[in-house]
């Protein structure tokens, strides 16, 4: 769960913390929905193939049939999962982007730094906010390294 000032919340109407947390949940939302529903959509996928199967092939050998059965468990066991795995990855991450630059954006208010963090043309996502850091607060903070690997990951889709 993403934490928020309330006070500042209400004295200070530039503060995005109730917008992160509102990206960071749906983007939770929508994972969870996913989840959820996935079973579900193999299920009503199998129904489907075997139900076409039988009116289109009503006296074939599942033999002679073990290339389509083969190519409908390979989609509903691998390709939807992946396609639906990498559409809640593409999600978080856009929610993760999207706070960050609110965050940097208050931040740069606040500390009344001229560089914006869309200043900066690094497209490293994590090396990015790693120099606006350091640039911000003067201070060398060290980010996981997991925040690149993430959206590297994020590329392939």
């Amino acid at each position: 769960m993403t934490d928020f000032d309330i006070d500042r919340l209400f004295d200070d109407s530039d503060y995005p913390g109730l917008k992160v947390a509102a990206l960071i949940g749906s983007a939770s939302d929508y994972q969870r929905i996913i989840e959820e529903y996935l079973p579900l959509i193999r299920d009503q996928m199998t129904l489907r193939f075997r139900a076409r199967i039988k009116r289109d092939y009503p006296n074939v050998s599942r033999e002679f049939l073990r290339d389509d059965i083969e190519g409908h468990v390979w989609t509903v066991n691998g390709l939807l999962a992946g396609l639906l795995g990498g559409s809640v990855l593409v999600a978080l991450w856009g929610a993760f982007e999207q706070s960050i630059a609110a965050l940097c954006a208050y931040a740069q208010k606040i500390e009344g730094v001229p560089l914006a963090f869309e200043d900066l043309r690094e497209q490293d996502l994590g090396k990015k906010l790693h120099q606006y850091l350091r640039v911000l607060t003067r201070q060398d903070f060290r980010l996981p390294h997991a925040v690149s690997d993430m959206q590297m990951l994020r590329n392939l889709y």
